[in-house]
């Protein structure tokens, strides 16, 4: 297991381009700036199709930028190869994904356990059920993702994001088909776990938007 330390995520000038089975080149990030430091909550809004999800793959080291730099203090993720990227990314990141994507026929724990499979230690369990707990789900550990509401698979989604106490969480629109309580719920959560980590969202959540402490607007 890491430790969650104190350092900042930093973009700086990335691009990101693609050719779309035409000459012309399709760009969809253009010199962006950006850091996700610890303490704050880091935002990303633009409409759909802004490259607010093509920011957070680069951010998280699964996909290079065309160019420009993406550090984690003194690592440069465009100087490792993919290897190097993943192991970077298991030490280092949590994900949580928009749905919360859920295996259906394991349990809430079991889901949280999921990025240890392989390499279970003892007191796993035990673990899994307290981070339930630190997203207010400690009653809902057995339970499968067809019990549970849609807020409360989106936050079984952070807590198997915050297995490896990772250093930078990243929530791709944590809200998104949720009603205003549930997805009030999430923010505050985001809020209060960006207090000792680096937490950046994508989002289209006026709400969300509002708690920003970083915001960056993509047009």
């Amino acid at each position: 297991m890491t430790t969650t330390t104190a350092t900042t995520l930093r973009l700086r000038e990335v691009t990101f381009a693609y050719r779309a089975g035409t000459p012309e080149e399709v760009r969809v990030l253009d010199g962006v700036d950006l850091e996700v430091a610890p303490g704050l909550l880091t935002v990303v809004a633009g409409r759909s199709g802004s490259g607010k999800t093509t920011l957070l793959r680069i951010a998280s080291g699964l996909i290079l930028p065309s160019s420009g730099e993406v550090r984690w203090g003194y690592v440069a993720l465009q100087h490792l190869d993919e290897d190097g990227r993943a192991r970077w990314r298991r030490e280092n990141v949590g994900m949580a994904t928009q749905g919360g994507g859920l295996i259906d026929n394991l349990t809430a724990v079991e889901n949280v356990l999921l990025p240890g499979i392989g390499r279970r230690e003892r007191g796993d369990v035990e673990r899994g059920a307290g981070l339930l707990s630190r997203v207010r789900l400690a009653h809902r550990t057995r339970h499968f993702p067809g019990q549970l509401s849609t807020g409360e698979q989106q936050r079984v989604s952070i807590a198997r994001a915050l297995y490896n106490d990772p250093g930078l969480l990243i929530a791709d629109e944590p809200t998104a088909n949720l009603d205003r309580g549930n997805a009030d719920d999430v923010a505050g959560l985001l809020v209060a776990l960006a207090a000792d980590r680096a937490v950046l969202v994508a989002t289209h959540d006026s709400e969300l938007i509002e708690r920003a402490d970083t915001l960056l607007t993509l047009d």
